[in-house]
């Protein structure tokens, strides 16, 4: 005990006399120095201290967002939206330069690689959209497909209601075709629920939109009837396609294996035989006795 008590009073001394002190002592017996005031400075200083290295922290903590969080802050601020629905759909490793992959084709997991895909839900525009993002550049750019899968659904919703204005009481059955995946969209809300949604196939294809019109009546026989018909639905579809940055293909398709293409690049509509019996303008086909 007398140990201890020597010990106690050793550690502890004046600073001003370096007369031993005991603690809970508010004054120094031998110089009158105020013990308690200098050991409320200390201890405010820890705490600035303390405080000092937690903002800090915390300020770094905040300038590493996570890769979600930093997505759809540069997405709300670039479109000035709020998204909530941010959902890695798959991740894969960097292209390799020497072998032209990018990982996908080994089964690469989510969260395992670089490059990152993520599928975004717009409520404002009630439309999905996919950001790719690579966690590896430094640059920390990101890429969407928003303004493209909008234009794309506007685009092809308006083809749609002008394929049924002209050639409403032909039409048997419209499939959309694309990367060989065939989509019934005979009534518009079908076509509506398939450009909305989006998917992981969709990162692995290009997207290029072909209409297939399915029609009832003989090639050579529709085409003369409704030449007027087709030659303003051909007009409407050039127009719309000039108003719009995006390009698609519509066929009237017979069952004998004829196809009229309409909106080619030089505007005009044309007439395919599959079999290679006849292949030109629908004008020049209207006009031929045989």
């Amino acid at each position: 005990k007398h140990f201890l008590t020597n010990l106690e009073l050793n550690d502890m001394k004046c600073k001003k006399c370096e007369f031993n002190i005991k603690k809970g002592w508010k004054y120094c017996p031998n110089c009158s120095k105020n013990i308690h005031k200098e050991r409320n400075i200390i201890i405010t200083g820890l705490l600035v201290i303390i405080l000092f290295i937690l903002s800090v922290m915390a300020i770094a903590k905040n300038n590493t967002l996570t890769d979600s969080k930093y997505i759809k802050q540069q997405l709300e601020k670039k479109y000035n939206e709020k998204f909530n629905d941010i959902d890695l759909i798959k991740s894969i490793k960097n292209p390799d330069k020497n072998l032209s992959c990018d990982g996908s084709s080994f089964g690469t997991i989510k969260g395992k690689g670089t490059t990152n895909y993520y599928k975004i839900y717009s409520e404002r525009n009630d439309i999905e959209f996919l950001v790719t993002y690579n966690t590896a550049d430094e640059s920390k750019i990101i890429h969407d497909t928003y303004q493209d899968n909008l234009n794309r659904r506007n685009v092809l919703l308006n083809a749609h209601k002008v394929i049924y204005k002209h050639l409403n009481n032909s039409i048997n059955q419209i499939t959309l075709v694309n990367d060989n995946i065939k989509i019934n969209i005979t009534y518009e809300q079908q076509l509506k629920d398939s450009l909305t949604t989006c998917d992981e196939k969709d990162i692995e294809r290009e997207i290029y939109d072909s209409i297939y019109i399915n029609i009832k009546d003989n090639v050579y026989d529709f085409s003369k009837q409704n030449y007027e018909k087709i030659t303003n639905l051909n007009n409407e579809i050039v127009i719309l396609l000039k108003n719009n940055d995006y390009y698609f293909n519509i066929m009237l398709a017979f069952n004998n294996n004829e196809i009229i293409e309409l909106n080619r690049l030089d505007g005009k509509a044309y007439i395919i035989d599959k079999n290679k019996i006849w292949e030109g303008p629908l004008d020049d086909f209207i006009i031929k006795e045989t």
